[in-house]
């Protein structure tokens, strides 16, 4: 596994992956790049993004919007970056969903700032993660903070897909069903 090396020189302070959709309220954190505290730090988002909001943002030279690219590639990006941004509304589905694209970052071993709502807390409090909070409101997203913030990464072996797949049951199940059909 290849993990992230701060010691290199980054060309992006923030990196967010995967798809940005109208549903995510993003524009909201886009703002703070365009007006708000963070205009004078640049923002890279690697992956499908809405058609409205690349339209609204792309004129600004400090917010790039990369397309997809294929998965074994995403490393090199994340290790271009400072900071690696979770950014979900606090809204059914996204605060019940698993956030995997959470669980990739605190994998590569990426400071990670995250909006926050259930699901975020509570992998927190059970993981030991360290990663940074931000307010709904976004009043916290400042580089003094999340500079100053102490991340803390944990063994993510127990997020892997095999080990949940081997916990939840599934192969168990799926063997006495073939059991009882044989």
């Amino acid at each position: 596994m290849v993990h992230y090396q701060p010691e290199i020189e980054k060309k992006y302070d923030f990196i967010q992956t995967g798809a940005v959709t109208a549903d995510m309220q993003f524009e909201k954190l886009l703002r703070e790049f365009t007006t708000g505290k963070m205009k004078e730090h640049n923002f890279l988002i690697l992956g499908r993004t809405d058609e409205k909001l690349l339209r609204k943002f792309s004129g600004y030279t400090n917010i790039v919007f990369h397309p997809p690219v294929e998965q074994q590639e995403v490393p090199r990006y994340l290790s271009q970056a400072r900071f690696a941004i979770n950014f979900k509304p606090d809204t059914a589905p996204y605060n019940f969903q698993s956030s995997t694209k959470l669980l990739e970052y605190l994998n590569f071993k990426i400071p990670v700032i995250s909006s926050n709502n259930q699901w975020i807390r509570d992998f927190k409090k059970n993981s030991g993660a360290g990663f940074y909070l931000l307010e709904n409101d976004l009043s916290n997203f400042t580089m003094k903070e999340i500079t100053e913030y102490e991340y803390i990464f944990p063994d993510m072996e127990p997020y892997y897909w095999n080990k949940q797949i081997e916990q939840s049951g599934l192969i168990e199940i799926i063997e006495n069903f073939r059991k009882k059909k044989g």
